[in-house]
């Protein structure tokens, strides 16, 4: 059970079993965080809970490794801090707590709903370490091709990533420090594009791309959940979640790259921008469809999303994601065509969400993972090494607009689709206030 510490309490004449109410509403909160959703989601949650259990409000604070609520009934409150021991992701605990927290109706008795959260918590994953592996093989094999690699490049940075998943995966189960364990799966993951490219090149397999494919194979290291809810949180101004998660993104991302840049340094290899594939437009076009199809359900199978979720994710994103394509092929810039196609994204999600009894956040972020423009941000890295301070200027603030486009996107599209999310002072799931 995740630990919970109770900080004050101030009772009246009131039922017992407040406490034990307070403390379900305050544990289904911690699972719902530690799961990865963003902190809007959770208070929405935990107040579903606390009116279902018999509490008038639950006035939450959420934070990357805390949840911190008061609960309100009548003239009693009490407060409870419950810890988050780790930053995971896991999509499919998501889609249940939503499932449990719509389920609590009036009348729930707190002992039956910590049951069906034990239930919750001890469910296993529902892909193992290999078959993750193999979902990132072929979310980075997609994108290389999205990022114009050749069939070499993608091989290459479909098996050096399924190795570094695989490795991550591993030592994530024994409890190894996050950063550490992404810098060793990166290099490993650049290491094998590197030899399996090099071998077959050696072989007489030709490539005038083999630089631009490197970057792909790290890619699955993108943390895209804390990274999208981040900035959600920030969009409604809740800064204790939205820079916590967002400095945690930023910490992985920047090891991720260095492990990339090591690998690169020790062979002096300069990743560049691969010009487009000589192909006619119609096949290229069903490629890019095939490739954003798969490229979206590789990071949603990563995040451990149930398949027929994952499948409604991966159509959404191959849609959006050509679409972006597309734009920029008739000359929209990079910084438009993203939030385009992120506006896309939230829009078929908040229609798909309702039909397929799922939150919108586990339909929206592997769509838009595959329009992170990590090979840019990479690139920025490089020439700030190198001493190129204009260029890596450049680069990084086109990255770090594009993002930014991908997430006013997203925010647009939940305040046109969602009237609660888009004011501000009102209570998360309790219509009341």
């Amino acid at each position: 059970m995740d630990p919970i510490i109770q900080l004050s309490s101030q009772s009246f004449d009131d039922p017992v079993d407040f406490e034990a109410a307070c403390r379900a509403v305050v544990r289904a909160g911690t699972i719902m965080a530690s799961a990865g959703t963003g902190a809007y989601r959770v208070k929405e949650e935990m107040n579903r809970v606390g009116i279902g259990l018999g509490l008038d409000a639950v006035h939450a604070e959420v934070t990357l490794n805390t949840v911190m609520a008061t609960c309100v009934r009548g003239a009693r409150t009490h407060t409870l801090v419950g810890t988050i021991p780790a930053v995971s992701v896991n999509a499919g605990r998501i889609v249940d707590m939503e499932a449990l927290a719509l389920g609590t109706s009036p009348g729930t008795c707190p002992a039956d709903f910590d049951r069906r959260l034990d239930a919750i918590a001890s469910r296993p994953a529902r892909y193992g370490p290999v078959m993750t592996a193999m979902a990132a093989m072929l979310a980075c094999g997609a994108f290389c091709f999205l990022n114009h690699g050749g069939w070499l490049e993608c091989l290459g940075a479909a098996i050096g990533a399924g190795a570094g998943q695989w490795l991550r995966a591993t030592l994530v189960r024994r409890r190894l420090n996050q950063l550490g364990v992404t810098l060793l799966a990166g290099i490993l993951a650049c290491l094998l594009y590197l030899g399996v490219t090099g071998i077959l090149m050696t072989f007489g397999v030709p490539s005038s791309r083999h630089a631009a494919g490197y970057t792909s194979a790290v890619l699955f290291l993108i943390p895209g959940f804390p990274l999208i809810t981040a900035a959600l949180d920030l969009a409604r101004l809740d800064f204790s979640a939205g820079i916590a998660r967002l400095t945690y993104a930023i910490l992985v991302v920047s090891v991720a790259s260095i492990s990339a840049w090591l690998v690169a340094g020790l062979v002096h290899l300069v990743p560049l921008q691969a010009p487009e594939l000589d192909l006619s437009d119609p096949t290229l076009v069903t490629l890019r469809l095939v490739a954003s199809f798969c490229g979206v359900l590789g990071f949603a199978l990563m995040f451990n999303t149930p398949l027929r979720i994952a499948l409604a994710a991966s159509a959404i994103g191959m849609l959006a994601n050509t679409l972006r394509l597309y734009l920029v092929d008739v000359q929209w810039p990079l910084q438009l065509a993203a939030p385009a196609a992120s506006l896309l994204v939230g829009l078929m999600a908040a229609w798909v969400s309702p039909r397929m009894r799922c939150p919108r956040i586990v339909l929206s972020v592997p769509p838009v993972l595959i329009m992170i423009p990590g090979t840019i941000a990479y690139q920025a890295l490089v020439y700030a090494n190198e001493g190129m301070s204009l260029e890596a200027i450049a680069n990084a603030y086109q990255a770090m607009f594009i993002v930014a486009g991908i997430v006013i996107g997203l925010a647009l599209a939940r305040m046109l689709t969602d009237r609660a999310w888009g004011f501000e002072g009102r209570i998360p799931g309790n219509p009341g206030c």
